[in-house]
């Protein structure tokens, strides 16, 4: 299967990605910041912001070639808005 994880760098992403790359699915990264220090050579990620829709579209064609997502991409600081959080916890899932 081809699958899509959002947040693929962080500590449940990166997880996933490189159980599922393990069992031999393709799999297919974004996530939010350059620190691929964790980085699968198997795995293909991408930088983007899933809570603009500009952003996600730019891989709309590689969002439809994928079987499934796994959306793994959230804000956890308690410091932030609330509709900064919403829109990456929430809207990110729906704006792909």
């Amino acid at each position: 299967m081809r699958i899509l994880v959002t947040g693929a760098t962080g500590f449940i992403g990166s997880a996933i990605t490189s159980h599922l790359a393990l069992i031999g699915h393709n799999v297919v990264g974004l996530h939010s910041n350059s620190d691929t220090s964790s980085d699968n050579q198997q795995i293909a990620k991408e930088i983007v912001d899933v809570a603009s829709i500009e952003s996600i579209s730019r891989f709309g064609d590689e969002i439809e070639r994928c079987d499934a997502i796994i959306h793994c991409a959230a804000l956890l600081d308690k410091e932030l808005f609330a509709a900064k959080m919403l829109s990456v916890n929430c809207s990110g899932i729906q704006n792909m």
